[in-house]
């Protein structure tokens, strides 16, 4: 691969970790740690399974995030944080579908966050098969590739 190309992808790449990072960063500290008045403790509370324990869940979710979100900054060529990211937000979108169905009729809802940074990580996996050794061993055939 030229050096401007793979210059090129790596730049993609990491815009497309930054804004993943930031915004699991930001969903783990806005409104879990810092405000959780403003939904997030609500819907826990609207789910019914953690009946006094909600505020500890609220807090214990906002903190996953945050370590995830760090986790995609520094280690966001690794393909399995961008599976884990895109099952991950698959599951909490069902898991808020049940805690509160009509959280998808809201503008800026939910899902305009999950769609565009399930689409990021799955440009992350498709580039990073440029960049032999990044997740595997090294795959002579690999070196061949052309863009």
């Amino acid at each position: 691969m030229k050096p401007a190309l793979s210059k090129k992808i790596s730049s993609i790449i990491f815009i497309a970790n930054l804004t993943i990072a930031i915004t699991w960063l930001y969903h783990g500290i806005i409104p879990k740690l810092m405000y959780m008045e403003t939904g997030e403790l609500s819907m826990v509370i609207d789910s019914g399974m953690f009946r006094g324990n909600e505020v500890a869940v609220v807090y214990i979710v906002g903190i996953a995030e945050v370590i995830f979100g760090l986790l995609i900054l520094f280690f966001g060529r690794k393909n399995i944080l961008h599976w884990l990211n895109v099952f991950g937000l698959l599951a909490l979108a069902i898991g808020a579908t049940f805690a509160k169905p009509d959280i998808y009729s809201y503008p800026f809802n939910p899902a305009t966050t999950e769609f565009g940074i399930i689409g990021l990580s799955i440009i992350v996996l498709l580039l990073n098969n440029y960049f032999p050794g990044i997740n595997k061993k090294q795959n002579p055939q690999r070196e061949n590739v052309h863009l």
